[in-house]
């Protein structure tokens, strides 16, 4: 199997990298706060990696809910919600609780889903509770491997994962530019209408990890244009932390990219047509033949 990333301890990265553990943990302390750390060779070092593997049957299920689409000719195209509602779980006995990672999003689902039922968007709309996100975006590989809906039929993803934030003057979009230029036009129109805050998008490229780290992703390598909604790397989300806890909600904040995303997936959900694939001459149709583009060559 492949491998996607290897955890190591602090000792031995402040070994590799020439750097003190305190200095370490600064740089972690700045990647968190959205800063850039200049990176570089790491010269007379050698890393032999020995890994053994064992098999795990563990059961686990993604919640999906379908709201019909109100116009005949539409009610076969979809616009898919998605929030996974994993976490960490008990940790060295600690609780990670995972309220901003991802109580909130999984909250802004039902929030969402209760609106537009009273709306009657014209295209069927799912609302998917992925399971697994934290292990690999297992929740969200299942849906699209073994899809209820044809994935050529499926006109945006919408994805909601850390949620919780002390700024309510910005949103985090990852992934929107980068197959359907409809799609980010549309969010730009919906929060130049009814929000009117700061678009951030420091991450949305592949030079960025937290590029490829939610679920809106798994969509994107099908090519179906996906935007990822969040309050962004704020030191307040305590994100992975037995710190991120429910007492630390804003629900102002949780209120307005839910508004962002309800008002995003009403329009795409009534077009006339689906979005257009128009920014990625490789990814020209929806569907698993995409799997096979490399994402990793746009890393700058």
């Amino acid at each position: 199997p492949r491998v996607n990333s290897l955890v190591i301890r602090h000792e031995m990265a402040s070994r590799l990298l020439g750097v003190t553990k305190g200095d370490l943990t600064t740089m972690f302390e700045r990647v968190r706060r959205g800063e850039q750390v200049r990176g570089g060779p790491v010269r007379g070092s050698s890393l032999i990696i020995s890994v053994d593997t064992e098999e795990d049957d563990t059961q686990t299920s993604n919640v999906v809910a379908l709201l019909e689409g109100s116009d005949p000719a539409l009610r076969d195209e979809f616009v898919i919600f998605g929030a996974h509602y994993d976490h960490l779980g008990v940790r060295n006995g600690e609780i990670y609780n995972g309220a901003s990672d991802n109580a909130s999003g999984s909250v802004a689902l039902l929030v969402i889903a209760k609106a537009m039922a009273t709306q009657q968007p014209r295209r069927s709309v799912i609302f998917a509770w992925f399971t697994g996100e934290e292990k690999g975006l297992w929740g969200s590989k299942e849906f699209v491997t073994n899809p209820p809906v044809s994935l050529e039929n499926i006109s945006a993803c919408i994805d909601l994962d850390v949620m919780i934030g002390t700024d309510l003057s910005k949103v985090t979009t990852i992934g929107g530019r980068k197959l359907s230029s409809e799609l980010d036009e549309i969010v730009q129109s919906v929060n130049n209408e009814f929000l009117d805050v700061s678009l951030d998008r420091k991450y949305d490229e592949p030079s960025s990890d937290l590029f490829f780290n939610s679920d809106h992703f798994t969509f994107m390598r099908n090519g179906i244009p996906s935007v990822w909604l969040s309050s962004g790397a704020e030191p307040s989300n305590d994100i992975h932390r037995p710190s991120d806890t429910p007492d630390k909600s804003n629900g102002e904040k949780i209120a307005l990219i839910s508004r962002m995303a309800y008002y995003a997936g009403m329009e795409i959900a009534n077009r006339d047509d689906m979005l257009v694939l128009d920014l990625n001459p490789e990814i020209v149709t929806r569907g698993s033949h995409n799997l096979d583009y490399d994402w990793e060559n746009e890393r700058e």
